[in-house]
């Protein structure tokens, strides 16, 4: 018997419907299978990740806190943070930054942490006070961070305490060192002048003395050899050399004439002196032509000027130099000037340029200011500026 088309139609959509259905369920059953792994795999690495960070969080060299832009307030922060300020977790969770800064106000924190937020981060250096009231310096680096609409501000607490102190004693050995340094030219300008003054006055005026005794035994010879003659010229002309020297000698160790008269006298002598000496010409400007300045500046302008003219004849090959010194109302300046070769900036730092050095430290009690440079073929500038008004550093 024939199949009745319709009854097989039937039975065909059937049977496509049930397979079409069991493509969906098994599609579906896949896809749910397929996106369980997905979150599954998504979970298990986010809370990796997140057992990473909090790992690093935790276990960081340095406090790293999270903290509430609005209120101020410790949201999170890892062991180190409240092991370095000496409180509890549960402590520390009751306080804000303000409890425990040293520098800043409540008022100034909030002010701190409103600027992070806008310009996006900040580094700075703090003092936080401890549990047990101890101060401890503190770098910190701070970044804004925003979470779910809300500003907060994540800092890096680096404990630099020992660090501190270290720089601390260092700049303290510093300043005893240049204390020192000053106290020893103290001393050595005063025992020079010391020097100075006994072989002027004792040794030049036996000098004069024996040149008087053989001028009247001169005039009282009635009968005098040839060789007799030359001999009292000779005994004159050593006694008249030997003086020279020891006004020389004299000098060099400390101008009387810088105590006696003073600064503007005392350089205008040594130019003077140095041109006679050296045949290099000097033009020498003092503004004004005569002023007062008392005895240590006096003589750290005077000494730093030697310094400056010996070195030119020395390594500048100079054919000129130009020497201005001017005091205004709140300090001294001197400023000389040659035409030489120039000196380098290795020169400059040099290990050995200890005469750069003394120069230097000379200023130091007045904070001075010391300035060298120089040109390859157009010579070298030396600079020197004091404030007069200042009180001298204190060498206790």
């Amino acid at each position: 018997m024939d199949a009745n088309p319709n009854y097989l139609l039937i039975i065909t959509g059937t049977v496509v419907l049930a397979v079409t259905g069991i493509a969906i369920a098994l599609y579906i059953a896949y896809s749910s299978k397929r996106e369980l792994t997905i979150r599954t795999q998504g979970e298990e690495a986010i809370s990796e990740s997140e057992e990473r960070y909090r790992a690093i969080f935790e276990q960081a060299a340095d406090s790293i806190v999270v903290i509430d832009a609005e209120t101020g307030e410790l949201v999170e922060f890892n062991d180190r943070a409240h092991e370095n300020l000496g409180y509890t977790r549960e402590e520390l969770k009751e306080l804000k930054i303000p409890d425990f800064e040293v520098i800043e106000s409540a008022e100034e924190v909030a002010q701190h942490l409103e600027k992070i937020t806008k310009e996006g981060s900040d580094n700075f250096e703090t003092k936080h006070r401890t549990k047990n009231g101890e101060i401890r310096d503190i770098q910190v680096s701070s970044r804004d961070i925003s979470l779910r609409g809300k500003n907060f501000v994540q800092s890096i607490w680096r404990d630099i305490t020992k660090r501190k102190r270290a720089e601390e004693e260092l700049e303290k050995s510093h300043m005893l060192l240049r204390k020192l340094s000053a106290h020893l030219q103290s001393v050595r300008e005063e025992e020079k002048g010391q020097i100075s003054r006994e072989i002027h006055d004792e040794l030049g005026q036996r000098l004069t003395a024996l040149q008087l005794d053989l001028a009247w035994i001169d005039k009282r010879l009635h009968e005098k050899s040839e060789q007799l003659a030359k001999k009292m010229v000779s005994m004159n002309d050593l006694l008249e050399s030997t003086s020279q020297l020891v006004e020389k000698i004299s000098a060099a160790l400390r101008p009387g004439i810088l105590d006696d008269l003073g600064l503007a006298p005392a350089i205008e002598w040594q130019v003077d002196q140095y041109q006679d000496t050296t045949g290099i010409p000097c033009e020498l400007a003092i503004i004004p032509e005569d002023f007062t300045l008392d005895r240590e500046r006096s003589t750290a302008i005077f000494r730093i000027l030697q310094e400056s003219l010996t070195n030119v004849v020395r390594h500048a090959d100079a054919t000129k130099i130009r020497i201005t010194v001017e005091r205004t109302g709140d300090r001294i300046a001197l400023e000389v000037v040659d035409n030489g070769k120039g000196i380098t900036k290795e020169d400059i730092s040099g290990s050995t340029s200890m005469g750069l050095l003394g120069m230097r430290e000379r200023l130091y009690a007045w904070d001075g200011k010391f300035k060298i440079s120089g040109r390859p073929g157009k010579g070298t500038t030396v600079s020197v500026k004091i404030p007069i008004t200042e009180n001298r550093r204190s060498n206790d």
